[in-house]
């Protein structure tokens, strides 16, 4: 129940105290590591994880949630090739972990398999077509494969299931900005919010090579900055080396 609830310090204290008595017991070792990889603790929760999948014989339900505790810990300490052939094996043993589904298309994210990632996020959504962590996931993948209008539609969705999640607004601004919907992306910002949000506009405008929005959105991003605004003046200055780059690259015979 604690785990259930996301009380992962209390489960993680819990699970210590079933394993203290019984050590190769495989569904406390696969809570733990879970509770673990919840806390951000990856190698240990690594570790559990993988006793967890030694012992489970025929527990097919344990050792695909085990598998799915290693593949995130996996990716979360940079190693997203091991992480995906853990979550398949996750998927095989067990098509109904839209979490495990989730994490594989974050996982082929990482190699920029575009394609594969959205079928993995689409199995999610057909398990929980509500859940507002998957549709941010789905969202970035599809605005790293640039779709920022595919991006910014499936954020939208993820705000609607998930109004306090936080990530997926930012997100929501900076696809609306890199899809050149600059003023959508600025709408209903607080005025002291307003300077990193002119900045971040004005970035993304860079990188769509609109250089004359990009400087527009800088300089307003220092205007409105009530002190020294060094991000905005930092990225002026790289607009205006960018800038001299190419005029002298279009000079030369």
């Amino acid at each position: 129940m604690a785990l259930e609830t996301r009380r992962a310090a209390q489960a993680k204290q819990l699970y210590g105290s079933i394993l203290a008595q019984a050590p190769d017991d495989p569904e406390a070792l696969t809570g733990l590591g879970e509770a673990e990889v919840l806390l951000g603790e990856y190698p240990a929760g690594l570790d559990h994880s993988r006793k967890a999948v030694e012992f489970a014989g025929e527990r097919a339900d344990l050792e695909a949630r085990a598998r799915h505790n290693a593949g995130v810990a996996l990716l979360f300490t940079g190693r997203p090739g091991d992480a995906e052939q853990e979550l398949e094996a996750a998927v095989e043993l067990d098509q109904t972990s839209w979490r495990a589904w989730s994490a594989l298309g974050r996982a082929r994210d990482a190699r920029d398999a575009w394609q594969e990632a959205r079928a993995a996020y689409e199995k999610a959504l057909a398990l929980a077509p509500n859940e507002g962590a998957v549709l941010n996931n789905f969202g970035m993948s599809k605005l790293s494969a640039g779709d920022p209008d595919g991006a910014a539609a499936l954020f939208v969705r993820a705000l609607e299931a998930s109004p306090d999640l936080a990530a997926a607004e930012t997100n929501l601004r900076l696809a609306l900005a890199l899809g050149g919907r600059y003023q959508e992306a600025l709408a209903g910002i607080e005025a002291e919010d307003m300077p990193d949000a002119l900045n971040n506009a004005g970035y993304a405008a860079l990188l769509r090579g609109d250089y004359a929005q990009a400087r527009i959105l800088f300089l307003q991003a220092i205007d409105a900055s009530p002190g020294f605004y060094e991000p905005a003046r930092s990225n002026l200055r790289f607009l205006d080396s960018l800038e001299k780059r190419q005029s002298s690259n279009r000079n030369v015979p």
